[in-house]
């Protein structure tokens, strides 16, 4: 479970997908690697808080390998 802080942006999280996580849901995995309940994952994902390869997603939206997810931190 590796997670990298971006260098530029002190408040945004690198997400790295492993294999195990593949096929899960987006809230779900947000939900394991930020260390929130699934409940305030989801809420980080609808806020825009959460993207995948540059984009906003959905909540349930499965995770796939080689996605690059992103997390703004609140501050």
């Amino acid at each position: 479970m590796e997670q990298t802080w971006n260098e530029a942006e002190e408040s945004m999280l690198l997400l790295h997908v492993e294999d195990g996580d593949v096929g899960s849901r987006m809230d779900q995995f947000v939900s394991l690697r930020a260390g929130v309940t699934r409940s305030a994952a989801a809420k980080l994902i609808e806020e825009g808080a959460v993207t995948v390869n540059g984009g906003t997603v959905a909540k349930n939206r499965k995770v796939l390998a080689n996605d690059v997810v992103e997390l703004l931190l609140p501050e």
